[in-house]
């Protein structure tokens, strides 16, 4: 009777792959059962899914991620990483780095992980990238009175 159940469990597995478990929670990878991306696609880029099987879009700063088997809430863009207030909970995307740069559009951003989503913006607009030109905020312009002509005073 025993060779019967297990017989009956097998043929459950191979009917339904997706309530076959894994050791790490995940079902077996069948691409042709990944949901897929958006039409207007990923603006942070695409990154696998906690199993390591389906592309989905990367989660920015300060969005959901991680949780559940299989990271249920979702993975973070390049350059961020989930931190997590309790195990079993969504955590949220935050930027490894925590200093300002400067952009080569001139505009000093907190830290690098908004100049990439900047600049990934940027491009989906058809505009070049924007690239980071130092860390640190921007040197100050200096004073050009051609572009500040109401600032000039005129000498007596």
């Amino acid at each position: 009777m025993a060779w019967l159940r297990l017989a009956a469990f097998a043929l459950l597995c191979s009917a339904w792959p997706s309530l076959a478990q894994t050791s790490e929670g995940c079902p077996p990878c069948a691409p042709a059962r990944c949901p897929p991306l958006p039409a207007r696609g990923c603006p942070l880029g695409q990154v696998r899914d906690g199993c390591g099987c389906c592309l989905q879009c990367a989660r920015g700063e300060g969005e959901a991620c991680g949780g559940g088997p299989g990271g249920g809430w979702g993975r973070c863009a390049t350059g961020l990483e989930c931190r997590r207030r309790r195990k079993g909970q969504a955590g949220a995307c935050v930027c490894k780095s925590r200093y300002p740069v400067c952009g080569s559009d001139g505009l000093t951003y907190p830290s690098a992980c908004q100049l990439r989503a900047a600049s990934l913006r940027a491009q989906s607009r058809g505009d070049a990238a924007v690239e980071q030109r130092s860390k640190g905020p921007c040197e100050q312009e200096q004073f050009n009175p051609r572009r500040h002509p109401l600032a000039v005073s005129n000498p007596p």
